[in-house]
């Protein structure tokens, strides 16, 4: 399989850690594994002396021993315990000695293992000896990370100057990663089976078809993908067969509570806690009409973001025994169809705040604010979307029905539409070439 590891994008994230480095303190990165946390504190190191750790499973002693070796620190006597670990961290504080950037990846791994880490790293660090240090966390634990530094019952809370979040990328940054023609309608249909999620990306051969590549990904003998998505519930410790319960029947449609629990066979009363676990580690997200809140929505629906995971759970998991007895028509119409809803997805992320809009007269692709200079709060952008390319009348006609809707919806009662557009693949393609 084709493999690169070249660091493309990530500007606003080097960014971040050079203005780190100026700035010292604690600093924060986590994301979901594969996203590409290491390659980028890794790639900064490259430039930046520092001492960077990879955090292990395993006994307490184990692990100081691991960031010990990781940092190239020689002790005379191995602390057994974290105490024990800060106060030779102190006693080394000399920069001249220990340097002034220190870093600790898979953070997680060390409070898995020992609980009351927080609780030790923070009575350390507000006094610590060397104040000029500059100390980078990692995670890829979503719902561990955010506990440990964002919720105020943490002894971590507000300890860092920043918690950053390292998103996945998009579709222009894996042309770029593959130095392929964002054009193609092809390369976009691979790159929705695994989404922006760079590790993945080095198992993907830009060579091959969309069906070439998602049959060695998903549907061969040593298919890579066929235990991805344990892997990521295991990174956020989620146990249990609920989860991929709830996945597989979000993925194959079900979207409503009522109609989960339907799929599923059990009272809506008993997804709660799946569902809540699911949504902090953000492998699902709820949906509203553009608009709506939790608090005044009756129209709340949970939906899989991820491209890779709602390809395993949307097509994957329901043919992965047909898959081998179709032909390359339909194979290919399994894909496309797929790749209609990541495109959709695509194209809203170009608006900030944009989601859909639906209501029992209808649905609209997309909305969202008007963020031009001197737009009222009211005013609105409304799109549709369509992964195919379309002739002038077509488009006009989509306009019009467009505007219609709007109407038959009732938005206009609501709010003021100041542009009615229509993304087909030929927009969405120069609106990214504009980018460049």
């Amino acid at each position: 399989m084709f493999q690169m590891k070249h660091f493309i994008n990530r500007v606003k994230e080097l960014a971040l850690l050079k203005r780190a480095e100026s700035s010292r303190g604690l600093w924060v990165f986590y994301g979901r594994r594969r996203v590409g946390k290491t390659h980028l504190i890794k790639h900064h190191f490259e430039k930046h002396a520092g001492r960077y750790a990879q955090a292990i499973e395993g006994h307490v002693s184990l692990q100081i021993e691991q960031v010990l070796n990781d940092w190239n620190l020689q002790v005379p006597v191995l602390p057994r315990t974290w105490i024990e670990f800060f106060k030779v961290i102190d006693e080394l504080a000399d920069p001249d000695i220990l340097g002034d950037i220190l870093c600790i990846d898979e953070f997680p791994y060390l409070v898995e293992t020992t609980p009351e880490l927080p609780s030790l790293f923070q009575r350390w660090w507000d006094h610590r000896k060397n104040k000029k240090c500059l100390f980078i966390i990692a995670g890829s634990s979503r719902g561990m990370m955010h506990s440990l530094f964002l919720e105020e019952s943490s002894p971590m809370f507000g300890r860092a100057e920043a918690v950053t979040l390292i998103e996945p990328m998009d579709y222009a940054a894996f042309c770029q990663f593959h130095h392929l023609a964002v054009g193609e309608v092809d390369h976009f249909l691979s790159y929705s089976l695994v989404g922006g999620m760079p590790k993945y990306w080095q198992w993907l051969d830009p060579d091959s078809s969309a069906l070439e590549n998602a049959h060695e990904l998903f549907f061969s003998e040593y298919a890579r993908m066929e235990h991805e998505p344990r892997r990521v519930l295991s990174d956020e410790k989620i146990e249990g067969i609920q989860p991929m319960m709830l996945l597989e029947s979000i993925g194959r449609g079900a979207h409503r509570v009522s109609e989960i629990a339907g799929r599923i066979g059990v009272p809506q009363t008993s997804l709660g806690r799946g569902l809540r676990l699911l949504l902090d580690s953000s492998l699902i997200q709820r949906e509203m009409p553009y608009g709506e809140t939790l608090k005044t929505s009756k129209r709340t629906l949970y939906k899989i973001i991820d491209p890779m995971l709602y390809f395993w759970f949307g097509t994957y998991s329901a043919l992965r025994v047909r898959w081998h007895q179709m032909d390359q028509s339909a194979r290919r119409q399994a894909i496309y169809l797929h790749a209609s809803k990541v495109f959709e997805n695509e194209v809203r992320q170009q608006f900030r705040f944009s989601s859909r809009y639906w209501n029992e007269k209808g649905e609209i692709d997309w909305i969202s604010p008007d963020l031009a200079l001197g737009a009222k709060p009211k005013d609105i952008l409304v799109g549709e979307v369509k992964f195919t390319t379309l002739k002038k009348s077509q488009k006009a006609g989509l306009e019009l029905e467009l505007t219609k809707k709007i109407e038959t919806l009732g938005l206009n009662a609501k709010c003021n539409t100041t542009s009615i557009q229509v993304w087909d693949w030929p927009a969405f393609v120069a609106h990214l070439s504009q980018r460049r």
